[in-house]
């Protein structure tokens, strides 16, 4: 039910140029699948340094909103922790938000479905199961081994493979023919 909403909004914004918020939700949502690849292959029990940066580049798209949500590493898993966001613009030590530089803070309601989505996905290790087409259609895949969303396209991507393989098979096949009648010359 959640993998169809995420694919439903991913189906809806992809364009070539999206709103700010849509593209922060777009960077959050590739980095979190990076960040699930990545941490699915560590053979350790902890984060390595590209985990750490991964972690590093969600929390800063995370703070262009007026919520707060904190992506950090627990073991070898993600977590989550949501909070409320401190007020941008006080003298209390923090910075001073400037909207000359960072333009207006991100809505906390424009996305904030989505966002908790890609990011509970995350925490639950499926957000790298919602994958692109080659139809260019988003799809969540059911098993790990599923990389397009229908038939129509699993026969595309083999007849394409299967071009791809006889291409390559032919051009080996006349290099050695060639390199046999070269040899046979001399």
């Amino acid at each position: 039910m959640q993998a169809e909403r995420l694919v439903g909004f991913l189906n809806e914004t992809d364009s070539p140029a999206p709103s700010k918020e849509v593209w922060h939700a777009m960077q959050i949502f590739d980095l979190c699948q990076q960040l699930e690849d990545h941490l699915s292959t560590l053979q350790q029990s902890s984060p390595d340094m590209q985990a750490h940066n991964l972690f590093r580049a969600i929390n800063t798209h995370l703070q262009e909103f007026s919520f707060l949500a904190l992506v950090g590493p627990w073991r070898i898993h993600p977590f989550v922790s949501w909070r409320r966001a401190p007020a941008r613009d006080t003298s209390r030590g923090l910075k001073r938000f400037d909207k000359q530089r960072h333009g207006e803070p991100l809505s906390a309601h424009f996305h904030l479905d989505m966002i908790r989505l890609i990011l509970s996905m995350t925490e639950a290790g499926t957000v790298a199961r919602i994958r692109k087409c080659i139809c260019g259609a988003w799809f969540f895949a059911q098993t790990n081994k599923k990389r397009v969303c229908s038939n129509a396209c699993r026969f595309q991507k083999f007849n394409s493979e299967h071009a791809d393989y006889m291409r390559n098979y032919r051009k080996t096949k006349a290099s050695l023919k060639n390199g046999n009648a070269k040899t046979k010359g001399r």
